[in-house]
């Protein structure tokens, strides 16, 4: 099949998801006034707004280890604030934005071009970033779906083993990447470029660092939501990681819509709408929106400052 048949297929299915999405909200919210969530967002207090600000710097600060582990397996050194630098402001503008591979490596290019790369160890970083990323999301997947089918489906109303099933996949997933740490020896050509599989220990450490990034994401939600008896973090992570892989399958920018249909959907059992969508607020806000304008403003200010220097 056509290339170009194959992602306008691709697009239209995002955007058919998508417009799905909206017409779910929509019918979930119908009759809703809006002022009740920023009543809500005003009435949120202190110490779980300041629990959720500390746990995004958190997140983001280990997001920046997606890079560190990165120049180390292409055997590159740079001082940790420029890779802290560049890797902040790739993954707050690409969390935000959507497209990762594209956003992310066209601010890495910018930036570690000036110090030093190539545009493949450029690439390289910005592939292996990515491929953390996802062991922790399969790594994860395969831990939690499994241990709550019935709970996570019956919510969607689906049959109880598709989700084991899923889970059962992603762990296989990372299982197999892992054997492949240990059995392949040496490197191996892609498109005439050489790979390598990183040690087993080291591929540990990628998905130690991707869990902890998305278990301190969670934890920025979680915190905004109040307290509920019937509800723990665990059972909660299982919807939060569910909604993100239909955000993330979705290719719609962040998520947006779907992420929020999934959470609203699930979770109706156990909050008022107008907790969910007030939560989901601030959430977006702290956790998007905040390190976005931060990260553009340091952007900026780096670009300002190499033109007056220049």
């Amino acid at each position: 099949m056509d290339k170009k048949l194959l992602t306008r297929l691709g697009s239209l299915l995002s955007i058919l998801l998508f417009i799905l999405c909206l017409w779910v909200l929509a019918r979930e919210l119908h009759g809703f006034e809006f002022r009740e969530v920023l009543d809500y967002l005003a009435s949120l207090p202190k110490h779980r707004l300041y629990a959720a600000l500390g746990l995004t710097a958190l997140s983001y600060w280990v997001m920046t280890w997606y890079d560190v582990l990165a120049l180390l397996y292409i055997r590159r050194q740079l001082p940790y604030f420029k890779i802290a630098f560049a890797a902040f402001i790739a993954y707050a503008v690409s969390n935000t934005v959507g497209l990762t591979i594209f956003t992310g490596g066209a601010i890495r290019y910018r930036l570690y071009s000036k110090w030093g790369l190539s545009a493949f160890q450029i690439a390289q970083i910005t592939a292996f970033g990515s491929l953390t990323f996802w062991l922790g999301s399969c790594a994860l997947g395969g831990l939690v779906f499994p241990q709550r089918p019935a709970e996570i489906s019956g919510m969607l109303g689906l049959h109880f083993l598709s989700i084991n099933y899923l889970g059962i996949i992603l762990g296989v997933i990372v299982i197999s990447y892992f054997i492949g740490t240990l059995i392949v020896r040496g490197n191996f050509i892609i498109f005439n470029r050489e790979f390598r599989f990183p040690s087993w220990k080291y591929s540990l450490v990628q998905i130690a660092t991707a869990t902890a990034d998305w278990v301190l994401a969670g934890g920025v939600f979680y915190s905004l939501l109040p307290a509920a008896p019937n509800l723990s973090y665990k059972a909660f992570f299982g919807i939060y990681l569910l909604a993100h892989f239909a955000g993330i399958v979705s290719n719609v920018p962040a998520g947006i819509g779907v992420f929020e249909t999934v959470i609203l959907l699930l979770l109706s059992s156990t909050f008022s709408k107008v907790t969910i969508l007030g939560s989901m607020l601030a959430y977006r806000g702290i956790y998007y929106l905040s390190t976005l304008l931060i990260a553009v403003t340091l952007l900026g200010l780096y670009e300002l400052r190499h033109r007056l220097v220049s």
